[in-house]
């Protein structure tokens, strides 16, 4: 029991800690706390710097440059240095998403549009009061879609300086998460969740994840259920071991996320992802399970954080119905894009420890560029070898 008992409370602290705190930003939707302030250039405040200055040595103009080989031998980090009033503005709720699309369109004056995905990455140690601030560890903005058959619109936003190949930016407020999470989830998000509605544990329209259902992935949801009796369930992500009861000995999953880069993808977000087709979905008797009418005790007896829930209603699609539904994707998994490059930026704050090293380690172990590390799931594993990332060499894409 005891034993039992400590898991439940790590279970729980791991869906505390990663629960509400991912988000997905479409190029219509509000940022993250609802506001959607421009970036009003204010004469007593601190200015970006110039962008037709001339670059010098490493510095490539507008508060950018490469790091030195000895630093960086595979060329993975973009650094911005950042005035303090960036500083203030990419930290708070309310001004980081104009500020980060005042960077994005700054960047493409001296870069090629080559990459699917720029990673803004806040260059310091994990800060609860700066991720308190923000409201989450990682955040994704849908820049552009051109992929049918995922419940999303086509769609192209030029504000962030892209003509029509970046998809998304990503933007993590502290180092560590590109190692620990949430890499995997935010890359997800730039295709789902959305090809059907999801509810929470509460019975609310969840968007953009897979809430209370069976999807089991970086996007929430379980594996295994059991009817408990009448309207009552309890699942388990991690495991369909049992006790003597028949209870499951380790309940509990997240409405929205499972735990970082410690699980690879499920396989409806293979699908969504363009990695696995409709017919492997098929030959593995896929069935997604959507619960509504939901309700849930959240610290009362027994316990959502042990897995269990009442729900009204349980809605099930095959692949196939979900083709009827929203379509086929297109392009499908024997022509989607499977390699992705990604543009790495360090947002250097004006003073405080530098953790470029750090990012630079990140990145190469993300792409698979080093060796793996037990426990977490670099992108080539948690799309079962079949996705790739390339994220060195972006001098080669600097504009001459």
């Amino acid at each position: 029991m005891k034993m039992k008992k400590r898991f439940l409370l790590q279970m729980a602290a791991a869906i505390l800690l990663f629960s509400g705190v991912y988000s997905c930003i479409e190029p219509d939707d509000e940022p993250v706390n609802g506001s959607k302030e421009e970036q009003v250039n204010d004469p007593d405040e601190e200015q970006v710097n110039d962008p037709n200055e001339e670059p010098n040595g490493n510095d490539i103009g507008t508060g950018m440059s490469l790091l030195d080989d000895a630093d960086d031998p595979t060329g993975v980090l973009l650094d911005v240095k950042l005035t303090s009033a960036q500083w203030t503005k990419l930290t708070g709720s309310n001004t980081f998403y104009a500020e980060l699309r005042t960077l994005s369109d700054s960047i493409y004056t001296r870069f090629e549009d080559n990459f699917d995905f720029i990673f803004f990455v806040l260059n310091t140690a994990k800060d609860d009061a700066i991720i308190n601030a923000l409201g989450f560890y990682g955040v994704n903005m849908n820049v552009s879609n051109a992929v049918t058959g995922l419940g999303l619109s086509t769609f192209k936003d030029p504000r962030w300086g892209s003509a029509d190949k970046l998809k998304s930016v990503m933007f993590f407020p502290f180092a560590d998460a590109i190692k620990n999470g949430p890499t995997l989830h935010e890359l997800c998000h730039n295709w789902g969740a959305n090809i059907v509605p999801t509810w929470d544990a509460e019975g609310k329209s969840y968007s953009s994840h897979w809430g209370i259902s069976n999807a089991g992935g970086q996007l929430g949801g379980f594996k295994y259920v059991r009817n408990v009796s009448g309207n009552l369930y309890q699942a388990s992500f991690r495991s369909d071991e049992t006790n003597a009861d028949g209870s499951f000995k380790y309940g509990g999953f997240g409405e929205n996320a499972n735990g970082g880069n410690g699980l690879p993808y499920s396989d409806i977000e293979l699908y969504i992802m363009g990695m696995k087709s409709a017919q492997d979905l098929r030959d593995g008797s896929f069935r997604l399970d959507i619960y509504s009418g939901n309700s849930c005790n959240r610290d009362g007896d027994p316990s959502f954080w042990e897995g269990y829930f009442t729900s009204t209603t349980v809605t099930s699609y095959t692949i196939d119905k979900l083709i009827e539904l929203k379509g086929a994707r297109v392009p499908d998994a024997s022509t989607s894009q499977k390699n992705f490059r990604i543009l790495t930026v360090s947002l250097t704050p004006p003073s405080g420890t530098n953790y470029h090293s750090d990012i630079i380690a990140a990145m190469n172990w993300l792409s698979g560029e080093t060796p793996a590390i037990a426990g977490i799931y670099n992108f080539s594993q948690a799309t079962g070898g079949i996705g790739s990332l390339t994220v060195d060499r972006i001098k080669n894409s600097l504009k001459q």
